[in-house]
């Protein structure tokens, strides 16, 4: 999903639940630039995980810890 406010937005949107989770920015970076969202001059100047209630409700839904490393 892609998306702009006053800036460019991509997102990616997880099918099932999980309890934890690593992955490798360069791969959605990579991807995001496939599919034409960015281009490789722009900078990457936010990360953020979360969740979205689609109307599914339910028990657990929230983000206890978020972290990130840039290399």
């Amino acid at each position: 999903m892609n998306g702009t406010i006053s800036w460019n937005i991509v997102s990616y949107v997880r099918v099932n639940p999980v309890n934890s989770i690593s992955v490798n920015l360069k791969d959605f970076t990579n991807d995001s630039r496939n599919r034409g969202f960015l281009q490789s001059a722009w900078f990457l100047t936010s990360v953020q995980f979360g969740f979205r209630n689609r109307g599914r409700g339910g028990p657990g839904l929230g983000v206890n810890s978020f972290s990130f490393t840039a290399n």
